[in-house]
């Protein structure tokens, strides 16, 4: 798999963490998997995993190059069991990784010649019956809170550890609401600052998250949340730090 050791030694640097972060007996989840850059690395660590990719192109990649303990399904997660529109755009360095079901992001090709529409099933985590799910990725270019919406259930009788990327480019204030929503949950956060796993209540989206002075795909541009509900984040790192209360950033 290039594209899981391209991410890992170039992209982000938090999947050198998985074995970390997955309980070698659970299902880890993986919602939107793309080219499956996380699913291979969780498929190393973890028993058995299940891949969420709404594209039919992606899904049926990743059913021919998956191990065998990776089941691929083709739906996207969401608030809602039905059907929605993909937003695939036609141009960039990866379209596919850029495809949303979420209208008006800042990943969104516009409409029309601007991306391709193409209609998905779309599923709630709580309705799929999982059982011993350790962890859930989540990467849906703004997409996050409906997946999060559809597994209120999932987090609050089973707590499941959770890797979620968030942007404000997406959706205006998405940080510090998941962070509170979480926190209900009993969930703490925290995320990857150079080497050292940094409490999710230090996060500051003027300084970890500006586009207009942070490259986007650079590793100072901070777009990835590790949550526990059962301190797990305090394994992450050697300080101890990461294990404050999810409040709301600044």
């Amino acid at each position: 798999m290039l594209h899981a050791y391209r991410y890992k030694i170039f992209a982000e640097p938090e999947s050198r963490f998985i074995r970390r972060m997955v309980d070698p007996d659970a299902v880890v989840v993986d919602v939107g998997a793309c080219w499956g850059s996380y699913t291979y690395w969780f498929s190393r660590a973890a028993r058995h995993v299940i891949a969420l990719e709404p594209n039919p192109e992606l899904a049926h990649y990743l059913s021919r190059v998956v191990p065998d303990n990776v089941e691929v399904r083709n739906v996207a997660a969401s608030d809602a069991a039905g059907h929605s529109t993909l937003r695939v755009p036609r141009e960039g360095t990866d379209p596919y990784a850029l495809a949303t079901l979420e209208p008006g992001t800042h990943s969104e090709a516009g409409t029309g010649d601007g991306c391709r529409m193409v209609d998905v099933e779309t599923v709630r985590l709580d309705d799929l019956a999982l059982e011993n799910v350790g962890l859930v990725k989540i990467d849906v270019e703004g997409h996050e809170e409906a997946v999060l919406d559809g597994a209120r259930e999932l987090l609050a009788n089973h707590h499941p550890d959770l890797l979620i990327e968030l942007e404000e480019r997406h959706r205006p204030g998405v940080i510090a609401r998941v962070g509170v929503m979480l926190a209900t949950y009993g969930y703490e956060g925290c995320f990857l600052l150079g080497k050292q796993w940094t409490p999710f209540a230090e996060f500051d989206v003027e300084r970890h998250q500006n586009i207009q002075r942070t490259p986007i795909n650079s590793r100072q541009y901070i777009n990835l949340f590790f949550f526990s509900a059962r301190g797990r984040d305090r394994r992450l790192g050697e300080s101890g730090r990461a294990g404050q209360v999810a409040e709301a950033p600044r």
